[in-house]
């Protein structure tokens, strides 16, 4: 039979597009050049959204079945990457290289950011710090409030306005100080976490009697119990999206000394998974078809909720027109991504029982060379955490091995891709391909730096929380034998609900963190013994020394990581507590050893409750 003419003009360099797609594949095997090409649509036009290419490759094991070619997804992929092959087509603009300027996520240091620097607890767990000689980076939203209280000798040397909103001000050798609102994203700043190592948050909404308070919050220390309270603040600012913002931008900007650097999933937002597209075998004449599309609650049994956001790259995969394989690509990072401070990359995902690829280049190029590492997937559907290592991963040219290859250059990272094919590499077929529909749901995308050998990790976010945070809405509670803040948590705008969210923004954040439930917090001595629970059903006091000293030690003990739990003295709330008590050295090691991590967690049913003794101070739950 007669082959139908091609078109002309313009048309006609589209078609030779697609007969040369075999040789710019970005994934899989070459391809011989097709045989044959026919276009539907009107001749010299550019085909529309339902226009379709017949295209067969010829040999190979694919369907011998020739399908019709979606060169519109063609066209659209080739939009999306803003990137045209290297042909002599002038009415195609081709893309301004990108810049060699690197971005760096994170940076390592040895400070330690104190948010919440003047409150109760948080003034005393800097001074904790100090104590040991750490370098402390105090944060609070009043400035000259902070000045006073934690550097009164650099207050009188420097006077009230010497914190503007952003700057990070040394009063000493040890002690900096920053003003921001953390209700503000905006505030929060790549120079507030620069050289930050661990971030202690314990901020908290402001709660005050009604009839008003003095300077030093007098009324509030004495307890919830002895006045009419009201918040200041709403506390879905502060407990939760102030939490969220301090986490956010501790993982962006530099907190945490490069642990792990979330760089789509866990606390980015949705919108970050747009920078990913479909790059399927619809460039070599395929018909697989995919896309990654954000989910706002993905099943996660480990994770607090139960459900996590994800990533979801899903759709078919199909061995027609010498086809076999799918992916999703991020477009070329502007400027790209500096991940020397890192040894590799760190997925959650879970999968189908399909073996899937990681792929990282350090080219611009579109089709440059990549770095592979391939890893296997739950069929039962559970979650995986994936290591990949850079200096594990594979340098691949369209599946093919480069002989003698270099290394990955971690400090140029310009795209990251997901695939599923039916080659591994060097012609050997994928052991757990199949063709038809696939799933993959990625929770988080993150660079990792592992823990040198012999050393563990240990917190770097320490959240103080409040014991109470899981009663609200528990069935069969009895609110009358529970604490303030428990039967006031409506009324108080929902204060040990936005606590919990809090919680579940540091819990998800992707690095190392405890999170600590005081129970109702008193100004008494420290010293005395301290009990710990998990499942949120004690009750009782401790002082805030008490909690300042606990956070303090938590930071340095690789026992207490991924850690909630509660805390509370053995003091009835009618004894007094003891005073004089050296507390100096404490060894917080065995409360920490006898917790369960939070993913090993099973929350036992609600124990009888305790009746609080007369005339109790409480100040939080």
């Amino acid at each position: 039979a007669a082959r139908p003419p091609l078109p002309r003009g313009p048309m006609r360099a589209v078609v030779a597009l697609a007969a040369l797609a075999g040789a710019v594949a970005l994934v899989g095997r070459p391809v011989a050049p097709p045989r044959a090409a026919a276009v539907r649509g009107p001749a010299g036009t550019i085909p529309n959204a339902d226009a379709t290419m017949t295209l067969f490759a010829g040999g190979g094991d694919g369907d011998k079945k020739r399908q019709r070619w979606p060169v519109s997804r063609f066209v659209s992929t080739l939009r999306f990457f803003g990137k045209t092959p290297r042909l002599p087509l002038p009415f195609l603009k081709r893309r301004k290289p990108v810049a060699t300027a690197v971005n760096r996520p994170m940076s390592a240091g040895s400070v330690v950011m104190v948010v919440g620097a003047t409150g109760g607890v948080g003034k005393r767990v800097v001074q904790r710090l100090l104590d040991e000689g750490t370098t402390v980076r105090a944060l609070a939203r009043n400035g000259p409030k902070a000045l006073a209280m934690l550097a009164p000798d650099a207050a009188r040397r420097l006077g009230s306005d010497a914190l503007g909103s952003g700057r990070v001000v040394e009063v000493s050798s040890e002690l900096q100080l920053v003003q921001a609102d953390i209700a503000d994203p905006a505030s929060l700043t790549p120079e507030m976490f620069q050289d930050v190592e661990q971030v202690v948050i314990a901020s908290a909404a402001i709660v005050q009697p009604r009839e008003g308070d003095g300077p030093n919050r007098e009324k509030y220390y004495q307890g919830l119990k002895f006045f009419e309270p009201e918040t200041v603040d709403r506390p879905a600012d502060v407990d939760f999206e102030g939490t969220r913002n301090v986490v956010k931008a501790a993982v962006r900007f530099g907190a945490t000394a490069g642990v792990s650097a979330p760089l789509y999933g866990g606390v980015r937002d949705a919108s970050a998974w747009a920078d990913w597209g479909s790059l399927d075998d619809v460039v070599m004449g395929g018909v697989s078809k995919s896309a990654l599309s954000p989910a706002t609650a993905v099943e996660d049994p480990a994770a607090p909720t139960g459900f996590v956001p994800a990533g979801v790259f899903a759709g078919e995969v199909s061995t027609s027109n010498n086809g076999g394989f799918t992916s999703v690509r991020t477009r070329n990072f502007e400027p790209p991504l500096d991940l020397s401070d890192f040894d590799g990359i760190r997925l959650r995902v879970r999968g189908d029982g399909k073996r899937y690829k990681l792929m990282v280049r350090d080219g611009a190029g579109w089709d440059s060379e990549c770095f592979c590492t391939s890893f296997d997937t739950s069929a039962a559907g559970e979650w995986t955490d994936v290591h990949a290592r850079f200096d594990d991963m594979r340098p691949v040219k369209r599946a093919m091995t480069i002989p003698g290859g270099r290394l990955l250059d971690t400090r140029r990272v310009y795209s990251l891709q997901m695939t599923l094919s039916k080659f591994e590499y060097d012609g050997d077929l994928n052991p757990a391909f199949s063709a038809g529909p696939f799933e993959l749901a990625i929770a988080e995308v993150a660079a990792f730096r592992a823990a040198p050998a012999g050393e563990a990790a240990v917190p770097r976010i320490a959240y103080v929380s409040s014991a109470g945070v899981e009663r609200p809405g528990r069935p069969g509670l009895d609110l009358e034998k529970e604490p303030p803040a428990v039967r006031m948590n409506d009324m108080l705008g929902g204060i040990l609900t936005n606590k919990l969210r809090g919680e579940d923004a540091v819990r998800t954040s992707g690095v190392p963190y405890v999170v600590v439930r005081p129970c109702a917090l008193t100004e008494e001595p420290p010293g005395a013994e301290i009990i710990v629970a998990q499942g949120d059903e004690i009750k009782g006091k401790i002082s805030r020394d008490d909690v300042a000293d606990l956070i303090a030690g938590a930071l340095r003990s690789p026992s207490a990581v991924n850690r909630t739990f509660e805390v509370k003295s053995n003091l009835a709330f009618a004894d007094k507590a003891p005073e004089g008590v050296d507390v100096r050295g404490r060894d917080f090691t065995p409360l920490f050893d006898a917790l369960a991590e939070d993913s090993d967690l099973v929350r036992a049913p609600p124990a009888e409750a305790e009746a609080p003794a007369k005339g109790a101070s409480t100040s939080s739950a």
